[in-house]
């Protein structure tokens, strides 16, 4: 599994007086290939400066399921938008 690169973001609004603090988000299939699928906990422990460890905390009841679900998904959402993207050309040609 190849190694990421993050972003540590900035998050609040000094206008409503919500102080700025970082923020950290991870996201992608990358995680359940790590071994963190959907619906887990996980807990985060800072070990030094500049480090933290992930740890799973409970394995989710359905990670083969979940995973399962989230493909098709993936699948059905790829399916729409170019089932889209196909009426909105015919729709297009039509108006020529």
């Amino acid at each position: 599994m190849k190694t990421r690169s993050i972003k540590v973001e900035i998050v609040g609004d000094a206008k409503v007086g919500v102080p700025f603090r970082p923020k950290i988000r991870l996201c992608g299939h990358w995680l359940a290939q790590a071994g963190f699928p959907m619906g887990s906990r996980v807990q985060v422990e800072p070990v030094e400066d500049g480090k933290l460890v992930l740890t799973l905390c409970r394995p989710c009841a359905f990670q083969t399921e979940t995973v399962a679900v989230a493909a098709a998904l993936d699948y059905a959402t790829k399916t729409a938008d170019a089932a889209l993207a196909i009426r909105r050309a015919a729709a297009r040609q039509e108006a020529i």
